[in-house]
């Protein structure tokens, strides 16, 4: 591709899954989704995309979330400060991809309706730019996933506590683009959210 000749590096995906769920009271990415762990979803959707190209940052209950998503990464990082926040995850993902990412696609492990086409097409959009960002669009959001070019690999390595990406989305210096994907707001923090999500795959089936 492209993208990998300009860079000499691909693109990968990395799934952030470290969190402790306290609004859900219990690890939610155990939690069943139309039968299977939450986090399989974007797990299983991450790897269709990339791959062996695919981290998976773990946290809180590291070995089960890790055993739940088996077969859906081809790399794994665990982050021993996963209770600061999810910044600190995003700084683990960056430093231990930084020698071989040209640009990272970020997925949180909570977003189960994000299909691989879209994490393609972040990528596709993507013109290989060094600081160039292609966020998702839902409604008036620009959020996650999101992928995010190498050219910013070192603010991103010295995030901390609970401050993502976002902020650099406003940068004067990046160009942000964006692909729309309604389903991309939908993300399970709190039981009835796990509930509404079980009604929508049962309306789907």
């Amino acid at each position: 591709m492209d993208k990998v000749l300009r860079t000499g590096k691909p693109v990968f995906g990395v799934i952030l899954a470290a969190g402790r769920s306290r609004r859900f009271g219990d690890t939610k990415l155990l939690a069943d989704l139309g039968g299977a762990p939450l986090v399989r979803h974007s797990a299983a959707a991450a790897f269709d995309a990339f791959g062996d190209r695919t981290l998976l940052i773990t946290g809180h209950d590291s070995a089960r979330v890790a055993a739940a998503a088996t077969g859906c990464y081809g790399a794994i990082a665990n982050n021993p400060r996963y209770d600061d926040g999810l910044g600190t995850s995003l700084a683990l993902a960056v430093s231990t991809l930084r020698d071989r990412a040209g640009a990272i696609v970020v997925l949180l492990a909570d977003q189960p309706f994000v299909p691989a086409a879209h994490l393609r097409e972040l990528e596709n959009t993507w013109g290989g730019d060094a600081v160039e960002i292609v966020a998702t669009r839902y409604g008036d959001t620009d959020g996650v996933p999101a992928l995010l070019p190498a050219g910013l690999y070192p603010e991103l390595e010295s995030l901390d506590g609970d401050i993502g990406a976002r902020a650099l989305f406003t940068d004067p210096r990046v160009r942000l683009r964006h692909v729309a994907l309604d389903s991309a707001s939908m993300d399970v923090d709190t039981p009835n959210d796990l509930a509404i999500a079980n009604r929508r795959i049962a309306d789907q089936a």
